[in-house]
């Protein structure tokens, strides 16, 4: 569990249902030409978006941030940024170049 799964699970314990399931379907929310402003920390987004009053830019880089981070292959246990994931497991591309030479 991210801090952002365990931020929306807060918000459940303390009330705030609302925030909470919109949180949840943020990725519906906000198209993918904005995450990728987020990420790149241009709060213009801020203007061109329309968004709830209560969140705040830092939720909104934690967000867009989540899926930036890199994973462990399955096989090498490294910690690589380009790979694939294969039903629900990282596989780096050089672990998956050896796996089909062998195949």
């Amino acid at each position: 569990m991210d801090e952002f799964e365990s931020m929306i699970l807060k918000m459940q314990r303390t009330g705030e249902i609302d925030r909470a399931k919109w949180l949840e379907n943020i990725d519906k929310k906000i198209p993918g030409l904005f995450k990728q402003k987020i990420i790149d920390n241009d709060k213009s987004v801020l203007r061109e978006l329309i968004l709830p009053s209560w969140l705040t830019w830092d939720t909104l880089r934690l967000w867009a941030m989540r899926d930036m981070e890199t994973s462990a292959c399955i096989f090498c246990q490294q910690q690589k940024d380009e790979g694939t994931m294969f039903k629900g497991h990282f596989i780096c591309t050089e672990c998956a170049k050896e796996f089909t030479k062998r195949v």
